[in-house]
């Protein structure tokens, strides 16, 4: 991305952290990852349009967040291991390594995670409208041979829709998961001596939350978020 080539040219030059994450930069990021957001059939002022500007809320605040991580790799990498300037040869190298992180690799994970959150933000709101009717919520994997055994041991749970259990364990539930809920009229409750709770390592924390009940694609404890400063968040909102 050309952008990020800029950026760590602006960060040698300055020989610092910059003054203001660029507006380019969040701008590509939030306008790369709108794209796996589905646009709602309602019209404005209805649920559905509500959700998605939750949504985009949340990626504009998470494009902000990740380019200031960005921004602050480049920074840290300004200095070698003992603590001496780099050259602008052994920097741009480190700069590659990290724009090529950003870049190539989790920005495609990051746009995946954005389908399957967003898919299953708007599923919650038919969830919650049908629910007096439709109580129940079932766990529902792929059943085939590419599903994960922390997933496949979920396979078949069934809970209320208002349990706590869904706000943990509500898909998706890892990179890549094509986990989904079936909801039911009448079912049997899976007891909760049965119920399976995967490790960490299992289903990581990052993942650990409903993107309907919270309204976002990226949860608010994501690594992005946690060092990101206030005014970088407000600065992606405002580009909104």
């Amino acid at each position: 991305m050309k952008i990020s080539e800029e950026m760590a040219k602006a960060v040698y030059e300055a020989k610092s952290s910059l003054d203001e994450v660029p507006n380019d930069l969040i701008n590509a990021y939030a306008e790369r990852l709108m794209g796996a957001i589905l646009t709602p059939k309602g019209i404005e002022g209805s649920a559905s349009y509500s959700m998605f500007q939750a949504l985009k809320s949340n990626v504009y605040q998470f494009a902000a967040a990740k380019s200031y991580t960005q921004m602050k790799s480049l920074t840290e990498s300004l200095l070698d291991e003992n603590g001496k300037l780099r050259t602008w040869t052994e920097f741009r190298k480190a700069a590659l390594e990290i724009n090529d992180e950003q870049v190539m690799q989790w920005l495609a994970a990051e746009y995946q995670n954005a389908i399957a959150c967003s898919e299953m933000a708007y599923k919650w709101q038919h969830i919650e409208k049908e629910k007096h009717t439709l109580p129940y919520l079932q766990y529902v994997t792929a059943h085939d041979g590419r599903v994960r055994p922390a997933h496949a041991a979920m396979d078949g749970t069934v809970r209320l829709i208002d349990d706590h259990y869904w706000n943990q364990y509500y898909p998706p539930n890892g990179w890549n998961c094509r986990c989904t809920v079936k909801q039911l009229r009448d079912a049997t409750v899976t007891p909760s001596d049965d119920l399976y709770h995967p490790t960490e390592q299992e289903v990581p924390k990052l993942f650990r939350f409903n993107p309907g009940k919270e309204r976002m694609a990226f949860p608010k404890d994501h690594p992005y978020f946690i060092d990101t400063p206030k005014d970088v968040l407000k600065q992606g909102l405002k580009l909104m």
